[in-house]
């Protein structure tokens, strides 16, 4: 798989920025409530575990026998663990609705 030489330092700088914002937001969000605060968590670990298969994914050797189907295996697993983390963002935003109607 070809790629720019720069993105195995682009990627890592630009996730951990992602990542700090969402902690920051995950705070900020969950200084009222603590079921939101839990949710986001699960978000951003599961998000961090997924960030991690991808970063495994783009550096890999290239000498490997089976770099294709090990790349493949890599961004499969990626994509159930991004799954998961989604499915935890909308409990988040679902259970935000519900305090917000509340409070209206």
């Amino acid at each position: 798989m070809l790629r720019e030489h720069e993105i195995k330092e682009i990627i890592p700088i630009s996730f951990s920025l992602i990542m700090c914002n969402g902690i920051l937001t995950a705070l900020f969000c969950g200084e009222k409530n603590r079921a939101e605060f839990a949710w986001m968590l699960l978000l951003l670990l599961f998000l961090s575990v997924a960030g991690s298969f991808m970063l495994r994914a783009i550096s890999f050797d290239f000498n490997h026998p089976m770099v294709s189907e090990e790349i493949s295996l890599l961004v499969g697993i990626l994509g159930v663990i991004w799954v998961f983390s989604m499915l935890f963002l909308l409990i988040a935003l679902n259970d935000f609705r519900k305090i917000k109607k509340y409070i209206d």
